[in-house]
């Protein structure tokens, strides 16, 4: 659990991931906050290996209430923010682009979908082959700009990701190392026992008996 993982050109320092929840604290723009700089530092300094951040609106009609975008470059800057303080404790940073589409719950959005069929009872808009191709493009520039924002992992929503990730309620280090020791996953994604305790793979470790490098000035306090 605690050997790096490479990924073609990005290696992570372990094999833990951090999975993407979404926090419903986006500012009203969709431009991500100080409180995802906190929110997702901490699990850094906690030295999870990728975070995977929530997910992204690639368009401004396709955001959910307090889910954050990255439909224009004005996005960019805030989100490099987060992505920085990640780095800086050695941690890779993924995130999830995403279209609300027919989930979308603002009363103010005409929920869109493929099909035109209504969702729980909502009445859906139907997207034509232009729209189509709009939300295509969408989703190409959108990518831009999270690479541009130092992203080291990018994943589709509801598509493969890039690695095969365990995930449900993993809570204990022996559970999550028979799970790779077995080869049924790469990485061991890790959701509630993360919020719970944002220091949950030094926790890990300790119940493996190994010792893991901390944030330098915690040196001698580590374990």
């Amino acid at each position: 659990m605690f050997q790096p993982l490479q990924i073609r050109d990005v290696e992570l320092k372990n094999r833990i991931m951090m999975s993407p929840m979404g926090t419903v604290s986006a500012a009203e723009d969709g431009k991500a906050t100080d409180w995802h700089t906190l929110h997702y530092g901490a699990r850094a300094l906690g030295q999870v290996g990728l975070i995977m951040l929530e997910v992204h609106a690639v368009t401004q009609q396709g955001k959910d209430s307090g889910s954050p975008g990255i439909w224009n470059d004005e996005h960019i800057s805030p989100l490099q923010k987060v992505v920085q303080a990640i780095h800086d404790q050695g941690s890779k940073v993924g995130l999830q682009l995403w279209h609300v589409g027919l989930k979308g719950s603002l009363p103010q959005e005409t929920a869109v979908s493929a099909s035109g069929l209504p969702h729980r009872e909502r009445a859906t808009s139907a997207l034509s082959l232009e729209e189509i191709h709009k939300l295509v493009l969408a989703f190409r520039d959108a990518a831009v700009r999270a690479s541009q924002a130092g992203i080291d992992v990018i994943e589709f929503r509801q598509t493969a990701g890039i690695a095969t990730a365990a995930v449900g309620l993993i809570t204990h280090g022996i559970q999550a190392k028979e799970i790779l020791r077995n080869g049924r996953a790469d990485l061991v994604a890790v959701g509630r026992a993360l919020l719970r305790n944002p220091f949950w793979p030094r926790q890990a470790a300790e119940q493996l008996g190994v010792r893991i490098v901390g944030p330098a000035p915690y040196n001698h306090f580590w374990f």
